[in-house]
């Protein structure tokens, strides 16, 4: 039996392990689980099928594994493959979904239209968790679903002027180096016309929210105002330097 880590299991199997002089010791065999349960965002997912294969160093067996939260209308999962070293982890459902709709039902076990913004939230840190670097497609359909022309995490403070500073905004699940230095934000936006965006943002982990309109009057200038845990209105002008010489190359 194995507890830990969030995963409550049955093991079975054989493994061997062969070493010669002073190498490394090799190992080759397979341990399945049989039946047990793993606990991921407050969900128990059944495991209906867990492969661990070796053949080669012991840290890095490759993986198929199957878990499934079930009892739902639609039972969502994970499929993880690859190796344990590099994971590869692909959404799941019974009847099959769009990316979005598994990643709903398997964290909030409901579907997309029940969905409120307060959701986002929670779904957009579920897809930089689950799938890495892998999450963008992800975000995407999100952003759709929910009818938002931007949605995603940047570090900084309440009330700075965001789109105008050097801030990395994030949609998968690493933050920049700069984390320490302010908090991270959510965001969404919907673009109300060409040269005007609404945005709503929201502190994580602080009570801290504010909605936002840019409104651009022309290239270099405009204009930002601000409501709720900051209020205020700011004019922006922005200048371009070290444009190329049109006689030459730049």
């Amino acid at each position: 039996m194995f507890s830990g880590a969030g995963l409550n299991t049955r093991l079975t199997g054989d493994i061997r392990l062969r070493a010669s002089g002073r190498d490394l010791p090799r190992a080759s065999g397979t341990i399945r689980t049989r039946a047990g349960r793993f606990e991921a965002y407050g969900q128990q997912l059944a495991i209906e099928r867990g492969i661990l294969t070796f053949q080669g160093l012991p840290d890095n067996p490759a993986l198929d594994v199957r878990a499934v939260r079930q009892g739902l209308s639609v039972e969502p999962g994970v499929h993880i493959t690859g190796t344990a070293q590099r994971p590869v982890i692909k959404l799941i459902s019974d009847p099959e979904l769009p990316d979005s709709e598994k990643l709903a039902w398997l964290v909030l076990g409901h579907g997309p239209e029940q969905m409120g913004a307060g959701d986002a939230t929670v779904l957009l840190s579920a897809a930089g968790g689950l799938l890495g670097n892998d999450a963008g497609n992800v975000v995407q359909q999100l952003k759709k679903n929910f009818g938002f022309d931007e949605l995603g995490v940047r570090t900084g403070q309440i009330g700075d002027n965001g789109s105008r500073q050097q801030i990395s905004r994030v949609a998968a699940g690493t933050f920049d180096s700069t984390a320490s230095t302010g908090a991270q934000i959510f965001s969404v936006g919907k673009r109300l016309s060409s040269n005007a965006m609404l945005s709503y943002e929201q502190a994580l982990g602080k009570a801290e929210s504010v909605v936002k309109l840019t409104i651009s009057l022309s290239r270099q200038i405009s204009v930002i105002g601000r409501a709720g845990s900051d209020n205020a209105v700011d004019l922006f002008y922005t200048l371009t330097f070290g444009r190329p010489d049109k006689a030459g190359p730049p």
